[in-house]
């Protein structure tokens, strides 16, 4: 997961839009933190996506603009833990969710409350949380690291 490379550090914040008891002051410090972050230049820049607490991986919202672009991070978030043998089995559980009422069976992914992706270049460089087997990191931890840290990089492998 280490990089040597000068490329240019994007980050991606992803919050859930759901006001959620003991976490709303999080989200908001995991924001100012980016600002800060960016107006220092530890950071060549960064943007916030909103997004729920599951996303339907075949519903009728895929075919829309904002439905395929969150499902494209999925996406491109797995595929970076598959090729750095990261788990994100805690953070983007697959479900399925079924209602005898409605005659319905679909599979959702759950999206955690907050989550970081390091960008370098159109790369994705590392994703927050995650589970390395060794240990957990979660979007919080990797934003405070940057306190003793002079620009924003990826973590040891």
């Amino acid at each position: 997961m280490t990089t040597n490379t000068d490329e240019a550090k994007h980050v991606k914040l992803f919050l859930r839009a759901d006001a959620e008891v003991g976490v709303e002051r999080t989200k908001e410090a995991a924001v100012e933190k980016l600002a800060e972050l960016d107006a220092a230049g530890r950071i060549d820049d960064y943007d916030v996506h909103v997004w729920g607490r599951e996303l339907r991986a075949d519903g009728p919202l895929t075919d829309t603009g904002h439905g395929a672009e969150l499902l494209g991070y999925v996406e491109a978030f797995r595929e970076w833990a598959r090729e750095h043998d990261v788990s994100f089995e805690s953070t983007f559980k697959e479900r399925t969710i079924e209602s005898s009422f409605a005659d319905e069976q679909y599979e959702v992914v759950s999206l955690p409350t907050i989550c970081i992706a390091i960008y370098e270049g159109e790369q994705v460089a590392s994703v927050y949380p995650c589970h390395t087997g060794e240990q957990d990191c979660s979007a919080v931890e990797y934003l405070e690291t940057f306190e003793s840290k002079r620009r924003l990089s990826t973590p040891p492998a």
